[in-house]
Parts: C-alpha cells; sequence; structure tokens
C-alpha cells in the first residue's frame, strides 16, 4: 500500500489542472518504473514559495490530515484548508509557511526550527494511512485539497484564520475575540482581527 500512497502524492503534485490529470500521471507512474526519478527531477525545478511542490503538498496535507481527520472532509478538512488558505492571505507561495509556524497549528508542535526549513523538512506519509482503507480514503482527499489549493481552484468555505476544538474544558484565552463563528465537526472556526501576523 505504501508504493500506491507515493504514487498518489507524485501524481497528485505533478498534474496540471486542465491539461493532465492526476489519474493520468498515476497510471504513468505504474507503468514506468523509473517514476521515481523523473518526478524527483521535475520536482526540483517546481517551487511553491520556499519549498518543492512536493514538500508543500506534504505539509498541507500532513496538517489537514492531523487536525481534521475525525471530522471528515467537510465538517473537517475544508474549514481547515480555508484556515491556512486565510492565513497565507491566499497566497500559494505561503501556504506551508503558515502551517508550520511555530504554535500554530499543534499537529507541528515537536518540530524544531530546522525541520521547519526547506532543506530539513522530510515527506512523510502518516503512519495510520497505512492502518486502513478508511484513513487511505481520507488522506487522499487531504491530497486532493492540498492539490487544489497549490493549483489556485480552492474555494474557501469560511474567512476564519482560527480554531480551537469544542471539547476543551476550557477555551482558549483568544476565543472570546472571535467574530463570524461558525462550528464545524468538533471545532469552533472564527476570525481574529486583533492577532498576531500568521507568516
Amino acid at each position: 500500500m505504501k508504493g500506491t500512497i507515493q504514487a498518489a502524492l507524485l501524481a497528485v503534485m505533478l498534474a496540471v489542472p486542465g491539461i493532465v490529470s492526476a489519474k493520468q500521471i498515476e497510471q504513468w507512474i505504474y507503468r514506468d518504473s523509473q517514476y521515481s526519478v523523473i518526478t524527483k527531477q521535475l520536482n526540483d525545478v517546481r517551487m511553491v514559495g520556499e519549498y518543492t511542490a512536493y514538500q508543500a503538498a506534504n505539509i498541507i496535507a500532513r496538517t489537514l490530515y492531523a487536525e481534521a481527520r475525525s471530522d471528515g472532509v467537510e465538517d473537517g478538512f475544508m474549514p481547515v484548508a480555508s484556515v491556512i488558505y486565510n492565513r497565507a492571505n491566499g497566497k500559494k507561495e505561503d501556504f506551508a509557511k503558515a502551517c508550520l509556524k511555530k504554535w500554530q497549528f499543534s499537529c507541528w508542535n515537536g518540530m524544531t526550527d530546522v525541520e521547519r526549513t526547506p532543506a530539513g523538512f522530510k515527506i512523510k506519509i502518516p503512519a495510520s494511512v497505512n492502518k486502513s482503507r478508511m484513513n487511505l480514503k481520507l488522506w487522499r482527499s487531504c491530497l486532493a485539497i492540498a492539490s487544489e489549493m497549490l493549483a489556485g481552484s480552492f474555494k474557501p468555505v469560511t474567512n476564519a484564520n482560527s480554531y480551537y476544538a469544542t471539547s476543551m474544558k476550557k477555551p482558549p484565552s483568544w476565543g472570546k475575540e472571535l467574530t463570524d463563528v461558525v462550528v464545524f465537526g468538533g471545532h469552533k472556526f472564527g476570525y481574529l482581527k486583533q492577532h498576531a501576523k500568521f507568516i
């Protein structure tokens, strides 16, 4: 299953909207045993801001998967992707930076400063993806959303730039400052007017 996931990620990132689809590239990948060499060469010259397209897709997908897997696509991944989008002011070059900024998304809290840099960042697939077909399906949804965001075709579902889990015993202090509040799944989303820059 691991090869399938890697192939799917490569296919998503090498797809060019309106010209060649991820499905078509995935078929090419399975026919060509040298796909990893070919895609690495292509990826080396395809940058999205400071990160390669491959890194940026992995960063976005892992953020979505870790932060909102239990809420699924509509109530989880889409609203969290919207927060990433809004924090970066819709600039695809800044999506990865918005995800990796210290203390913004808890899934990245254990990373060192070096691991956050383009040179130090390691592409990984969450271990739980390999444990069930459902998780694989959710991971592919994360990759598809990441691809939309990097292709410029993503449409935010909220203007929120912050959120927190409704299951928290005590909401964060800034929770009272949220405006345009909406609940998706197990999270409360809203807009913070007075807040530190996200990037």
